[in-house]
This record gives structure tokens, sequence and C-alpha cells, in this order.
């Protein structure tokens, strides 16, 4: 890709290279243009090589939280992204509406749900796609509703570990000043286990 070529597109970002490929076929055969599916194969650091080839943002859709490794392979690009703006998919319950309990972008398709994948990955991408620090917080303060309120270092610890996903500097901030109010915890000393944990 060109570099203006690159910033015409929506980029999304899949585990596997069936994922990308069963997506652009389904876009090409509607007619949906602007709209470009890239297999990362692993959890290796291909986002900063985006924004490098001219990439403006990618949208990162993890396989099936429950059914796939999908947190797995999300975690570990999240934290090795540092430069290109991501967002993160958050819409697999509305997938779930798909018979067939799939577990990636290629079994939703395969089983018959283009129009409602379309409706979520494409048409309605403000809605189920977050910042990187907005997904953070998020499914921290969910895994915190399985502690007590007197589980101090488990919430730290928990906050750490989602915070390791935010690589941008002004993002990690926001993390930290919002987790931390929620949870009831100590900013500098969450901000600096983060920061000494990507330091190692």
């Amino acid at each position: 890709l060109e570099p203006s070529d690159a910033r015409a597109l929506r980029v999304y970002v899949v585990e596997g290279e069936n994922d990308a490929i069963s997506m652009q076929e389904r876009w090409l055969s509607n007619g949906v243009t602007g709209c470009l599916a890239i297999a990362s194969n692993g959890s290796n650091n291909t986002l900063d090589a985006l924004q490098a080839a001219g990439v403006e943002a990618a949208y990162v859709i993890s396989d099936h939280p429950l059914r796939g490794r999908g947190e797995v392979w999300l975690r570990g690009m999240l934290s090795t992204a540092s430069e290109l703006p991501t967002l993160v998919f958050r819409g697999w319950r509305e997938l779930d509406t798909v018979p067939g309990m799939a577990k990636d972008p290629d079994e939703v398709l395969a089983h018959g749900g283009y129009d409602v994948f379309q409706r979520v990955v494409v048409s309605e991408v403000d809605k189920w796609f977050a910042p990187v620090d907005v997904w953070a917080l998020d499914r921290t303060l969910e895994e915190a509703t399985l502690l007590g309120p007197d589980d101090v270092r488990e919430k730290t610890a928990l906050a750490v570990s989602f915070g390791e996903c935010v690589r941008n500097a002004a993002q990690l901030s926001q993390f930290v000043d919002r987790v931390c109010q929620r949870l009831t915890l100590t900013p500098a000393i969450v901000r600096g286990l983060i920061v000494r944990s990507k330091d190692d």
C-alpha cells in the first residue's frame, strides 16, 4: 500500500488469515469499499508497522473472549504497540446473535452472519469499538467485581495487568486516574508498577 491509499482505508486487524480472507471476500462480493482486513498471524507487533505504511488507526477484532483465545492474543498485540491509535472491538455479544456459537469472525460469516457482522463491525463502528484505555478500564472493573472491597493488592495487580496494554502516554494517564478513582487505589503506585513492567 502507498501511504495515501492506506489513509483512505479503515484497517481491521484480526488474528487469523481465514478471518481476514473471509471478511475481505464478503466485502468484495457485497461491493463494500474502504475496508481492509489484515491478519496478524500471532501476537507479533504489526500495529506500529501499519502506521509506518500510512495507516492512521487500527480496529482490532479478537476471537471470541470465551470460545476463542481472543484476549490472550489481544493483550499481546496491545502491549507491544505504542504508536498507532488503536481501537478494540467490544461487540461479541451482538455477534452471538448469529447461530452456531462462532469463535472468530470467519465462523460468524460462515454461519450466515454477514448482515449482523457488517452492521456491528462496519456500520456501527463508533458504538462497538473503544480506545485502548476505555477497553482496559472496562475490563479491569469487570474483573474487579469478583474481588472483595478490601482486596487492595489484587485490585492493584488487576489494574496494572490491564494498564500494561495501554501504551500511549496520554491514554495511560487517563486510565490510571479513572481506574484508581473507581477502585480506590493509589495512582502513584499503580502508575509506577505499570511503568516498571514496561521497562522490564
